[in-house]
């Protein structure tokens, strides 16, 4: 092996040429042996390798990180660190993002996500103090990702699915930087680490109305901060009517911010949503039918505006805004009572569409495509495993939907009961067998 470079090698190796009898020779002009240079370079996990006639050209080479003119030349520096490619990336690419804000929020703790320095208590802990963000992206490696995931679960005692989703906007960030930033030598080290199981769909509901009633009641003529900006607040009766839309026409926090007045048809009851959440590179825009409830929180607002022809419906705050006003609510209503299921996790303001949605299907009987061109699902996939509709409900449905159906199946139950043995199962009724007596039970059923 020959002179060492950046973070890599020089190796020199002869040169060879065949004579006139086919034999390879050493090559050899002005009197001297002619070599090659053959750089390595180890850049993240990939090693690349190339050949030079001369040796200043390899140590160039090196000294340039394995990069060609080329790449140098580019817009982005090749050896860009995860910091500065997470300012790029929020720059040219969140921006266009629907949900932009929570990405934000995301990369800046991912921006200041420092490995723990307690070896003693993590013995598994590969890079203790190491702060992520100022590793060169082409040194981050899948051992990075996996003790990465590891800490945040066992140090920091975050769910699989903010684990996922920070994992998931790192693997983003990398195709990006390798796709659209022309810096094709990285590997994506998310890609080839294993993510934890995503965890159960969340089927949280209203409890009762009682719990939707505390709610309620909790906003009062009280304030709520907007995070530290104290200048603006959003009011209670504001927050009361948001909640209670929600629990109604089943729309997203952003869709319910962006409502216009001149996007309501008061003769349709529908409601237009210019921008619904979709991939950034195709938005869609949707109609939603607004039921008799959602009506009538849309008409209050309207009228108590004066009935202006233009204007937003709900203040224009901050989104993340309102679901801290809401959580400061649920606490105000849930102190001093008793949940009824001590398991039960705590009501998200998100929650409030599952129960919207699932209503639909109850209490107004509607089929599944109505409901996904009411909630804007793209599939019927996804809405079904978003809905959350109970057992007990379901049950109680089947029983008073048809009472005359009622009645046919348990004609039939009776006739075969009467053949059943007393600790056997239900066995059919034989051929030929009367079945009189268990007709004229089933007459007598209400």
């Amino acid at each position: 092996m020959g002179s060492t470079g950046y973070k890599g090698s020089i190796e020199e190796r002869p040169r060879f040429v065949r004579d006139k009898n086919g034999n390879l020779v050493p090559l050899v002009q002005h009197g001297r042996q002619v070599f090659s240079y053959r750089a390595s370079i180890l850049r993240g996990s990939k090693r690349i390798r190339k050949t030079f006639h001369r040796k200043k050209e390899a140590e160039d080479w090196l000294k340039n990180g394995g990069l060609d003119p080329a790449q140098l030349n580019s817009q982005i520096d090749p050896h860009i660190t995860l910091d500065e490619a997470f300012d790029k990336f929020l720059a040219e690419e969140v921006v266009k993002h629907k949900g932009r804000e929570q990405e934000e929020d995301r990369i800046n703790r991912l921006k200041r996500f420092t490995f723990p320095k307690d070896k003693d208590k993590y013995p598994w802990l590969r890079f203790p103090g190491l702060k992520l963000a100022d590793l060169r992206i082409e040194e981050i490696r899948p051992a990075h990702i996996r003790d990465f995931m590891r800490v945040r679960e066992e140090h920091d005692g975050v769910g699989a699915q903010t684990i996922i989703s920070d994992v998931t906007i790192l693997g983003v960030l990398f195709n990006t930087a390798i796709k659209d930033w022309e810096l094709e030598y990285l590997n994506n080290p998310v890609s080839k680490v294993r993510k934890p199981k995503r965890p159960e769909p969340r089927t949280r509901r209203l409890e009762s109305e009682e719990e939707l009633r505390r709610l309620l009641e909790a906003c009062g003529k009280r304030e709520f901060e907007m995070g530290n900006t104290k200048r603006q607040r959003i009011k209670g009766e504001d927050l009361r009517d948001f909640i209670l839309l929600s629990a109604q026409n089943a729309m997203r926090r952003g869709e319910q911010l962006r409502i216009q007045f001149e996007h309501i048809d008061w003769k349709k009851a529908t409601v237009f949503l210019p921008e619904t959440k979709s991939h950034h590179s195709n938005p869609r825009s949707r109609t939603v039918a607004l039921t008799p409830g959602g009506y009538a929180i849309l008409a209050m607002r309207h009228m108590k505006a004066g009935q202006p022809e233009t204007g937003f419906v709900f203040p224009q705050f901050d989104p993340r805004s309102w679901s801290r006003a809401f959580r400061e609510v649920r606490e105000i209503a849930d102190k001093g009572t008793p949940a009824n299921n001590p398991s039960q996790p705590k009501l998200h303001l998100h929650d409030l569409r599952r129960e919207s949605a699932s209503s639909f299907i109850e209490k107004y009987s509607l089929s599944l495509p109505e409901v996904q061109k009411i909630t804007g699902h793209r599939t019927l996939s996804q809405l079904q495993v978003y809905l959350g509709l109970r057992p007990e409900d379901i049950a109680r449905k089947m029983r008073t939907i048809d009472r005359a159906g009622e009645v046919d199946a348990s004609n039939r139950l009776l006739g075969a009961k009467s053949h059943a043995t007393q600790d056997g199962p239900m066995q059919p009724a034989s051929e030929g067998s009367d079945t009189r007596v268990a007709s004229s039970r089933a007459d007598s059923v209400p």
